[in-house]
């Protein structure tokens, strides 16, 4: 795994002419600093898609992911999440912060769970703005 701040990225793309970067662990945990860099790379490049992905089940909800896959962005679940009693935030709040953050920049911040990335399914068009 990169330094926090590095500008080292597990994924670079570019997809129907859109730059698309994002971090891929075998881990449910990315630092937070690691995701918000992330995000600060995405809004200096001018990426249309930033993408974490797990292949992680530990944090899942639901381990046949059945009743998961209704949730508009159910793959979030497949990241650790904080205690609310604590009021700490896990990568699963931080990764939504950071999707509420770069929608204004007309970024899209995608999850992939580890069920998506043995069915590929999470490699999807963009809805056409």
């Amino acid at each position: 795994m990169a330094d926090v701040h590095s500008p080292e990225l597990d994924v670079v793309a570019v997809r129907d002419g859109e730059i698309v970067i994002g971090e891929a662990t075998s881990k449910d945990r990315i630092k937070k600093a690691r995701v918000y860099n992330i995000g600060k790379i995405a809004e200096k490049i001018r990426a249309r898609r930033v993408l974490f992905s797990t292949t992680n089940r530990e944090s899942c909800n639901d381990s046949s992911c059945e009743s998961c896959v209704a949730e508009e962005n159910y793959a979030d679940n497949a990241f650790s999440h904080g205690s609310e009693s604590q009021g700490e935030w896990g990568t699963r709040e931080f990764i939504r912060d950071l999707r509420t953050q770069l929608v204004q920049h007309d970024i899209e911040v995608t999850c992939v769970c580890a069920e998506d990335v043995m069915k590929g399914s999470f490699i999807r068009r963009r809805p056409t703005r």
